[in-house]
């Protein structure tokens, strides 16, 4: 059993977390607009948002079957498939429409990660750790937030100028690929098995029926309806405005945008906002644990 240090793999499970939603939310916005992608088309793939917003219904999979640290390491390792895919496709006749089904499948596993990492975060910490690494987890977000928006846009841009578009984004979708393989192998050792609870016998998981009476009664509460619609479009706008701020960006000032190279919006949009969201979920997850 491994006995990993939680200041080590929480900050790399949080990264493997973030970087999947940005490069589907943020990246691909600049990658179809780049291979001749119309703004409506860049507008409709905000439907890939939607495996994170309705992840709580296939969220008990991962108590049926498996361990929360196997789920983790199984959707690395696919992850890292699904990227390579990616990276081979960019440079294809079909690029587009295999990149839009693949982002499908990106978002879907990484929505699948979420929940294993989530509830693995509360398994393996006690409370007062928990409170403390709550900064620690925010900001290995945003790390993985500024990669993706910046660094990996940043090269896909300008290894674009020397190998042609689709090249660059090729090789930036690779790197992707052998990060997650990275994170795969590290996080198949590291990771220590969560501790079983005391009092609990050995192997004892929540059944299909106790989910049924549980997810019965989640449904019974008062203005359920009002609540459930809420949690699925309260982040709409957020989604909408998220996947048109590239595109902006790159249009020409004839289309009504700014006219920033790809490279430059990788350089500016992904770097010193999120610097500032970096700093700012530090600071926060030292005053909750001071609190």
């Amino acid at each position: 059993m491994s006995s990993g240090k939680p200041s080590i793999y929480i900050p790399t499970l949080y990264v493997a977390e973030g970087l999947p939603y940005t490069l589907v939310i943020m990246m691909s916005a600049v990658f179809f607009k780049n291979l001749g992608a119309t703004n409506e088309f860049i507008g409709l793939t905000s439907f890939l948002y939607i495996p994170w917003t309705i992840k709580l219904f296939w969220a008990p999979l991962v108590d049926f079957y498996g361990t929360r640290r196997r789920w983790i390491v199984v959707s690395q390792l696919v992850l890292a498939g699904l990227l390579a895919t990616l990276a081979a496709g960019a440079v294809t006749p079909y690029a587009i429409s295999l990149a839009l089904g693949t982002f499908a499948l990106v978002a879907l596993v990484s929505a699948t990660q979420d929940i294993a990492i989530d509830g693995y975060y509360l398994e393996v910490l006690n409370k007062a750790q928990q409170a403390f690494y709550v900064g620690v987890r925010n900001a290995a977000y945003k790390v993985a937030w500024l990669l993706g928006s910046g660094g990996l846009v940043y090269v896909a841009g300008r290894l674009g100028e020397c190998i042609g578009t689709a090249g660059g984004w090729s090789a930036a979708f690779a790197v992707c690929a052998v990060l997650f393989l990275a994170f795969f192998a590290f996080h198949s050792f590291y990771l220590p098995d969560a501790p079983r609870a005391e009092g609990s016998p050995a192997g004892e998981r929540l059944t299909f029926a106790a989910f049924v009476r549980v997810f019965t009664t989640y449904f019974d509460q008062p203005r359920i309806a009002a609540v459930v619609a809420f949690i699925l479009v309260f982040r709409l706008g957020d989604a909408l405005m998220l996947k048109m701020a590239q595109p902006f960006l790159l249009d020409p000032p004839d289309k009504g945008g700014l006219g920033i190279s790809t490279a430059d919006v990788g350089l500016i949009y992904g770097t010193i906002g999120t610097i500032f969201l970096l700093l700012g979920g530090i600071v926060g997850g030292w005053l909750v644990a001071r609190g």
